[in-house]
């Protein structure tokens, strides 16, 4: 049986995965011309077992591994700079006004927001998950606060552009440069 390293897919036999497509490699002998074998190459079979090869013991080389136990003493380094420092005998009083607790608990809690969530990419409202149904990105986890009302807009930047953003009548567009038409 064959499974496939991309989707998991098992068959019984093939080139290529039957779900995905994707191309086995090593599998099959490859299509295509022949090469010819160069004989100056050494061969080197595999048996599939365990081969036994001997060891020994490099005499020119150095032993590195330190001995480990007790019979060793302690040892200093007094070239070594300690930045360690004690505090010495410091008089240090309490704070007398450093609040320690926490402020008094008034009881009111924000209430989780339940309903529709709106995806902020390609505008899909749905009632649960956490990843929009449409477009796979995740949605937000509370709703935004609510846009501003027109009515909070000053009068002369209720007009739009022809590229959307507010501008004043009469004059250029901040955003394009475009002259803003005064409504009529």
């Amino acid at each position: 049986m064959i499974t496939c390293p991309v989707c998991e897919h098992t068959q019984a036999g093939g080139d290529e995965c039957e779900q995905c497509g994707k191309r086995f490699g090593g599998r099959a002998a490859p299509s295509g011309p022949d090469v010819p074998r160069l004989a100056e190459l050494e061969l080197t079979p595999y048996q599939g077992g365990q081969v036994e090869v001997p060891t020994q013991r490099m005499a020119e080389l150095e032993q590195t591994q330190l001995n480990r136990g007790p019979d060793l003493p302690p040892q200093g380094f007094p070239e070594m700079e300690r930045t360690r420092m004690g505090a010495g005998d410091v008089d240090a009083p309490l704070l007398p006004d450093l609040d320690m607790g926490r402020a008094p608990d008034d009881g009111v809690r924000t209430e989780i927001p339940w309903g529709a969530m709106t995806c902020r990419y390609c505008g899909n409202q749905q009632v649960e998950g956490m990843l929009c149904d449409q477009c796979g990105m995740r949605l937000p986890r509370f709703e935004t606060a609510a846009p501003a009302q027109a009515s909070a807009v000053p009068d002369d930047l209720r007009v739009r552009c022809k590229c959307g953003s507010p501008a004043h009548p009469g004059e250029r567009c901040v955003n394009c440069g475009e002259m803003v038409a005064v409504p009529s």
